[in-house]
């Protein structure tokens, strides 16, 4: 498994759908840029692409910093995070 999907992985058991987002019917995408440390502990997560929907940017930020300690990548990592009401658990 590469770190990619190492990554991915661990981010995707991290993500939790918000309560309130769920009843309102909210869905979308929040794209987040990170920096991940040596120690596996994440540095300061932007969004860098909104979902249009306040709580879901901020859970997909929420989510990252559970998701540690993720594995040393070096540079900045873009990624987005996406909350579907169908995939939601």
């Amino acid at each position: 498994m590469d770190w990619r999907q190492l990554l991915r992985d661990r981010i995707e058991r991290a993500k939790q759908y918000p309560p309130e987002a769920r009843r309102q019917g909210m869905e979308g995408t929040t794209e987040v840029e990170f920096q991940v440390a040596k120690d596996g502990s994440v540095k300061e997560v932007m969004v860098v692409r909104s979902s249009g929907f306040p709580i879901l940017d901020q859970a997909s930020v929420e989510t990252i910093k559970r998701a540690g300690p993720l594995p040393f990548v070096p540079g900045t990592i873009r990624l987005p995070i996406t909350y579907r009401l169908r995939e939601a658990r």
